[in-house]
Order: C-alpha cells, then sequence, then structure tokens
C-alpha cells in the first residue's frame, strides 16, 4: 500500500486531517463502495459528484448526507 501524500502528491505531514474532498472517481469508489457505472448512474439521480475540467470530485460530507437521506426515502417507501 502506498503511503497517503498530500493533495499535490508529496507525503502528508504526520497528524493531517484527512482531506474532505473526494478528487478522481477512484476515490469517490472507495469512499461510497459503489462502481464508476453505478456513480455515473446515481450522479444522474443527484448522487453529489460532477466532473470538474477532467476529474470528477465530491465530498464525504455530501456523500453521507446523500447516503442517509437516500436511505430514509427508501425506508419510508418500503414501511408497511
Amino acid at each position: 500500500m502506498r503511503p497517503k501524500g498530500d493533495e499535490y502528491g508529496g507525503p502528508a505531514p504526520l497528524n493531517a486531517p484527512e482531506r474532505e474532498a473526494l478528487i478522481g472517481m477512484a476515490e469517490i469508489e472507495r469512499y461510497s463502495g459503489f462502481t464508476e457505472p453505478v456513480l455515473k448512474r446515481l450522479a444522474k439521480q443527484g448522487f453529489p459528484m460532477c466532473l470538474l475540467e477532467t476529474k470528477w470530485v465530491s465530498s464525504k460530507r455530501r456523500v453521507d448526507e446523500w447516503f442517509y437521506r437516500y436511505v430514509g426515502q427508501q425506508n419510508e417507501e418500503n414501511s408497511p
């Protein structure tokens, strides 16, 4: 496993806080647990990611908010 670096590719300082931004499809996939085709389909339905220049970007907070809102809606729709 590669050591974690800063947003510019350099080594991260010890005790550095984790970055909020998810930059690149691989980071969004790892954080969300969804594959690229699923994420692109979900983006059309409101999943919080966008193409910025040549990179897909998102944020951990927005992904978490979307997830809990989506799960809550599904639970309401499927309640007896």
